[in-house]
């Protein structure tokens, strides 16, 4: 699903207009944070089951440039890969609520967010991302 869009940017609907916005953020166990800005950025989102058992879903969440191509599927990506490596290798549920691919240049991964540059090729951004 689509969050925030380039149309909802454009009209200023995705935030309240105000001096300051102020977001809150908590997580316990966990051995490293990011985090990343943008005002310009579009935002995806969707869901997948990561603990067959119980049945416990995690968010996975894209925010890029609407230009970049790749991105555009990097919450099929997260998908995928969630689902997968949680239930076959190495087969142990997602342990976190959220995992956010984010459009960056550092391409380094972190609990929750890998922060990504844009690929030229979708089968490398995959690679990229799933790693």
């Amino acid at each position: 699903m689509h969050v925030a869009t380039a149309a909802d940017l454009a009209k200023k609907n995705v935030t309240a207009q105000k001096p300051f916005n102020t977001w809150v953020w908590k997580s316990t166990d966990i051995s490293d944070v990011t985090f990343g800005l943008s005002d310009h950025y579009v935002w995806d989102a969707a869901s997948v089951i990561v603990d067959p058992a119980t049945k416990r879903r995690a968010s996975v969440q894209a925010a890029f440039a609407d230009s970049t191509k790749d991105f555009h599927s990097s919450v099929k990506f997260g998908q995928n890969a969630l689902g997968w490596f949680s239930r076959h290798w190495p087969g142990v549920p997602y342990p976190f609520p959220k995992m956010t691919a984010f459009q960056g240049f550092a391409d380094m991964e972190y609990p929750m967010m890998v922060n990504d540059s844009p690929q030229g090729d979708m089968k490398f951004a995959q690679l990229v991302q799933d790693h």
